[in-house]
């Protein structure tokens, strides 16, 4: 039976579906330092089934993103997360399968107490080294504009994070508003990235069952064909590295079929009620200054519990 499974996003998603750096990635991260990437919108119009090229979300060094979290009724809140490595996070998750536009990824755990010695609270324990996560980069003075209450300027603190802010309305952006992300540079050089506000998602996921094709619709956009859908499924939980993903990036056409080779490889998550899958409407941009692809995204998204 089709159910609908809209739950509370807690946070934005950041380990989750790393790609392989080797052959297997199923597209090149574009490495330009302008804007005009094969990334950014303009890919998006398109309606086939290939890649586009996209950043996979824990390959990301930085990301900007304008999120309106949407939720049963329609009700939901808006949130502008801005954030900068020197590099991705260390992650071990490699790609195990890939079927149309969906790829299932794979990982050891990288908790520190794993290697001996015991790691630092700053490192990740991987293959029994100890990695240390990237140093904070921050990109001075960012400015986000084309949101419905106006420009708004992020300034990083002393430690060069940039402050979360839930203070929003719920309609952060209008369909088809040109949003824009300029910053003044830093330790990330200086930003120059615009995207595009996208309709409200209403989209139905079925129950998900291992070894059997998983459905998802949707309803498609009426006003505007730069969209694109991103389909995440995680297990693990809040502060747990997801071990297994399958991550989509598909036409927003109405429909995706997670094939059934990928399910059968989907660990039942032990953690319940964990708030850690997602489907997106979203534009983005990206730009790669060399330390791995800056992101800004646009979405509308749905979260939702990958259990059953």
């Amino acid at each position: 039976m089709r159910t609908r499974l809209i739950m509370l996003l807690a946070a934005a998603l950041l380990a989750a579906c790393p790609r392989s750096s080797d052959d297997s990635d199923p597209g090149d991260t574009d490495t330009d330092t302008d804007t005009d990437t094969d990334t950014d919108t303009d890919a998006d119009t398109d309606t086939d089934s290939d890649w586009q090229d996209p950043p996979a979300p824990s390959e990301l060094a930085g990301q900007v993103l304008v999120l309106e979290q949407v939720y049963e009724g329609g009700y939901g809140w808006a949130q502008v997360q801005v954030e900068f490595w020197e590099t991705a996070q260390p992650t071990t998750q490699v790609r195990v399968e890939q079927q149309g536009d969906c790829v299932l990824l794979h990982g050891a755990t990288m908790n520190g107490w794993e290697c001996e010695p015991a790691c630092e609270w700053d490192e990740a324990c991987i293959d029994g080294e100890c990695v240390p996560y990237p140093e904070i980069a921050p990109s001075g003075t960012v400015t986000v504009g084309g949101l419905s209450s106006g420009d708004q300027v992020f300034e990083p603190g002393s430690d060069g994070r940039y402050p979360v802010s839930w203070d929003w309305p719920e309609d952060i952006f209008g369909v088809g508003d040109a949003i824009t992300v300029t910053s003044t540079g830093g330790a990330t050089p200086a930003l120059d990235l615009s995207a595009w506000g996208v309709e409200t998602l209403d989209a139905q996921v079925d129950t998900i069952v291992p070894g059997e094709d998983l459905q998802l619709s949707w309803t498609p956009p009426v006003s505007d064909e730069r969209s694109r859908i991103q389909l995440l499924l995680e297990t693990g939980w809040h502060g747990s590295a997801s071990l297994t993903s399958i991550w989509c990036e598909t036409a927003d056409d109405g429909d995706l079929t997670v094939p059934a080779a990928l399910t059968s490889q989907f660990v039942i998550p032990s953690c319940g009620e964990c708030e850690m899958s997602s489907i997106s409407r979203f534009t983005r941009d990206v730009v790669d200054f060399g330390g791995g692809p800056i992101e800004l995204m646009v979405a509308s998204r749905q979260a939702f519990v990958a259990w059953w």
